[in-house]
């Protein structure tokens, strides 16, 4: 059984003062639901909103789902400043007891809930999930099943009558428990044993370093970094103790390696397959696959046709 906890103003207030968002205009689960989640829809259909900050306050997690095509904003990580593309269902899940900044650069229309630790905790257990820290989500992630049920909210932000609080319950339930059961099953942790990364981390430092377009663009050692909880210079420590080649490295190695198998395919010209492997342009994937193999991409796929 989840024990109900009373439900901080802070969230309100914050959406108030930063956003303008009245309190009338934040759905909440009623005082009976056994999870407790308020959702608000923050709009602005301009560009350079400014910047928001929530300082660290140990009260949950605030979930953001872009419920646009694309936003942009530069988020301060540490010391560095990062610009981070988020697409059409992107989710993002912020841990309240950590500090966070961002300026917004462009419009943007995302749904974003406040849910407490406790109802994690106690969900987390419901689905199965023993230990429950914190979440294992990248930033990037999209997931259209969180999306559709923050759209299926929606309605209740403009008419919160009594007979809809059972589905806003019901749909608020669903979500937690899909967020709990996909992101919250690996707590993370210090490395440990040989002193190479943990397997999570290993696997979400190459699922960022994997990206290409835009997200690969924008992405940067230091998010890597704090997406495994990890400072710059150690992750940089563990990555090469785990991979034996630090990141930047195993970045080339993984970009070459891509790039040399859609040579061998024959489909796709010079300048495509230097987009599709996350090199800034024709130039520079020929400049790193001569240096690596020793003749340009085109003399490599011709030497395989002759």
């Amino acid at each position: 059984m989840i024990e109900r906890h009373e439900r901080p103003a802070a969230f309100k207030e914050q959406l108030y003062r930063q956003f303008g968002v009245a309190s009338e205009m934040v759905v909440s689960t009623s005082s009976d639901c056994r999870v407790s989640l308020e959702m608000a829809r923050l709009r602005y259909d301009q560009p350079n909103f400014g910047e928001v900050s929530v300082p660290a306050n140990a009260s949950g997690f605030i979930i953001n789902i872009q419920l646009g095509d694309l936003h942009k904003r530069k988020v301060r990580c540490g010391k560095t400043d990062s610009i981070i593309t988020y697409n059409r269902d992107a989710i993002s899940i912020h841990d309240l007891r950590e500090d966070y900044s961002a300026e917004l650069l462009t419009p943007f229309d995302f749904a974003v809930c406040h849910v407490p630790y406790e109802t994690f905790e106690a969900i987390a257990q419901e689905v199965g999930i023993k230990n429950f820290s914190t979440f294992d989500c990248s930033i990037t992630t999209c997931d259209p099943v969180a999306a559709s049920l923050c759209r299926a909210l929606l309605p209740g932000l403009h008419r919160q009558r009594t007979s809809e609080a059972i589905f806003v319950d019901s749909t608020a339930v669903a979500l937690v428990s899909h967020l709990a059961s996909t992101y919250g099953g690996r707590a993370p942790a210090p490395a440990t044993g040989h002193g190479g990364l943990a397997e999570w981390q290993k696997r979400r430092a190459i699922e960022l370093l994997s990206l290409t377009g835009d997200a690969a663009r924008n992405m940067s050692v230091a998010i890597i970094a704090a997406e495994c909880r990890l400072s710059r210079s150690h992750f940089v420590r563990l990555f090469k103790k785990t991979t034996g080649l630090p990141p930047h490295r195993w970045l080339t190695e993984y970009r070459l390696d891509k790039a040399r198998r859609l040579l061998m395919e024959g489909s796709h010209s010079i300048a495509e397959i230097a987009d599709r492997c996350g090199f800034s342009d024709q130039a520079h994937l020929t400049r790193s696959f001569a240096s690596a193999v020793g003749i340009t991409p085109a003399a490599w796929r011709k030497r395989l046709k002759s």
